[in-house]
């Protein structure tokens, strides 16, 4: 499950050379869903990395 903070989450994508192509930082007191606009990357793998206070959620991202 996806860290919740009070404090809030920053939520980073990289690139498979470990370049940011997308972040942002959110406040956040409950589970939230969210859906995210990835159609401006280029086909090929990322890492997305949710972290909050004492959390860390990492998940491998396939764009085709």
């Amino acid at each position: 499950s996806l860290p919740s903070a009070k404090s809030g989450l920053e939520l980073t994508i990289t690139d498979a050379l470990g370049n940011v192509v997308y972040s942002e930082k959110t406040i956040t007191t409950t589970s939230e869903q969210r859906t995210l606009n990835l159609k401006h990357l280029a086909k090929g793998i990322y890492f997305m990395n949710i972290s909050g206070e004492n959390e860390k959620y990492f998940q491998k991202i396939v764009i085709e």
